[in-house]
């Protein structure tokens, strides 16, 4: 259903899921029966799309309502579970990564807290997850400098510091982009109203 919805259609299908995976019942449904239906309709769907163009409201709103619908896996013990998958997660990783270079601040915030959920929530070995981390985290420096919005600033911040805590991992791969990483924290904490980066 989701793959042959249209524009404003597909809108509220996406927002009907995101309350839907409120609930362990439809939760084990949905994201058991149909994740590639979210990984070939969202992800890889939105990523063929322009998320700069901010005249695109129709793909902005999508972008954002999928962002909130993959907030919302987080809500219940049987998302948790399905999206600790190192496959899941990988997916996720990367489409929290595309959405950062979004041109809405709504969805960078988003992208960011879904990214630190994930984190925060994963059950599994982050080391598996290394190569996906180390590039998120090099595109949120790429994007600290670029985002003005404050709140997406500290939700990117928020998932960086998510990333680089109790993971030796990719403590070690970031000895290689320690000049970027030191370059990007500087320039974040130079800007009007951010807050006080250690």
């Amino acid at each position: 259903m989701l793959e042959v919805a249209e524009d404003r259609s597909k809108l509220a299908l996406v927002d009907l899921i995101r309350l839907l995976l409120l609930s362990d019942t439809p939760a084990v449904h949905i994201l058991n029966g149909h994740w590639e239906t979210f990984d070939v309709s969202l992800f890889q769907y939105l990523q063929c799309l322009d998320i700069k163009d901010p005249a695109d409201k129709v793909t902005q709103n999508y972008h954002l309502i999928s962002l909130k619908m993959l907030a919302n896996v987080y809500q219940t013990k049987i998302g948790i579970d399905f999206v600790s998958n190192v496959d899941c997660s990988r997916q996720i990783i990367s489409f929290c990564e595309y959405s950062f270079d979004s041109c809405s601040p709504k969805a960078v915030f988003t992208a960011g807290v879904v990214l630190f959920n994930h984190l925060l929530s994963y059950l599994g070995e982050l080391d598996a997850l290394a190569p996906e981390l180390y590039s998120a985290i090099f595109k949120i420096c790429e994007r600290l400098e670029k985002v003005e919005d404050e709140e997406a600033r500290k939700a990117l911040l928020l998932a960086a510091t998510r990333m680089l805590y109790k993971n030796q991992t990719l403590l070690d791969k970031m000895q290689d982009g320690k000049d970027k990483f030191v370059k990007a924290m500087n320039e974040f904490k130079s800007k009007p109203n951010s807050p006080e980066v250690r």
